[in-house]
């Protein structure tokens, strides 16, 4: 049977003036699966937590009521959302991760970008020899480093501050970082889906909140944006024969896809019955609050 899905990233419920569960609604109809690539709730911030968690209630609940099979993705702002810290869709052509795994930093624009590289390496180093940097490692290191750096926060070291317009211009500095690493991401992406999903031809992320669509060699790289700041989010739709990608606009009470894609590839044949290969295993780590 064949399945149509829909794939969003940073949705960051619990961020207020933002996105709500009922507006995600308009959004999936017509869909049997909706795939969350990441930051689907602001378990990041303390403040936003306990918000974010109804929310995610509320959203389960909607998606159960009308049939609609929610497929989560852990990313930065929650990294022990789920196991899943990446799928790999239609028959190993299409490779999903959040994208905060691409840097040691998770975030090289942040002003924390150091101490959480920091952490990154010190977990690297006493975990995952060279031998062991495959791709179930790679990720769950990074899923501990931004837990590390929220749980400092918590602590009162100042770590895991949301990024804000009104931030970055206070630090022209790390305005420049982030400019630098919008233009490299893609050629990241490429790079690390070459390594650890070489099939792929399409590779999915976030996390930079910079949407776009890139071609690089022989892979399209696709960043979905996100629905906070700068709030431009695209939405990618995976069926048995394309992949399109079509601009999210928010109209009255909920979001919409644009009818007609920015882009469209054709898929090769693959088994439409195939289930999607996602990264769920025991962790590495055992993490502590």
């Amino acid at each position: 049977m064949s399945t149509k899905r829909l794939i969003i990233s940073d949705v960051h419920l619990g961020m207020p003036g933002y996105a709500e569960p009922q507006q995600l609604r308009t959004l999936w109809r017509g869909f049997d699966e909706l795939v969350v690539n990441g930051d689907l709730v602001e378990m990041h911030h303390p403040v936003y937590r306990a918000k974010a968690g109804w929310q995610l209630v509320e959203l389960r609940s909607l998606a159960e009521h009308d049939g609609i099979e929610l497929t989560l993705i852990s990313g930065n702002h929650d990294p022990y959302l789920a196991e899943r810290r990446h799928l790999v869709m239609a028959g190993g052509q299409v490779f999903a991760t959040h994208g905060d795994v691409l840097h040691p930093s998770i975030a090289p624009w942040c002003p924390t970008s150091n101490q959480v590289q920091e952490e990154y390496f010190t977990t690297e180093a006493a975990l995952a020899p060279a031998s062991r940097m495959n791709l179930e490692t790679r990720l769950e290191i990074t899923a501990h480093a931004a837990h590390i750096s929220w749980q400092k926060h918590i602590r009162g070291e100042g770590l895991g501050r949301t990024t804000t317009l009104l931030s970055l211009l206070a630090r022209p500095y790390h305005i420049a970082r982030l400019l630098h690493y919008w233009a490299i991401v893609p050629k990241l992406a490429a790079r690390f889906a070459a390594e650890h999903s070489p099939d792929a031809q399409f590779v999915l992320t976030g996390h930079t909140h910079r949407q776009g669509v890139w071609r690089i060699g022989e892979r399209v790289v696709i960043n979905t944006g996100c629905f906070t700041y700068p709030g431009k989010p695209l939405g990618v739709v995976v069926d048995d024969e394309t992949l399109a990608v079509h601009r999210i606009r928010k109209r009255g009470n909920g979001y919409h896809l644009d009818d007609q894609p920015i882009k469209a590839f054709k898929l090769a044949p693959f088994d439409s019955n195939e289930t999607p290969v996602a990264g769920a295993r025991e962790p590495l780590l055992k993490i502590t609050a």
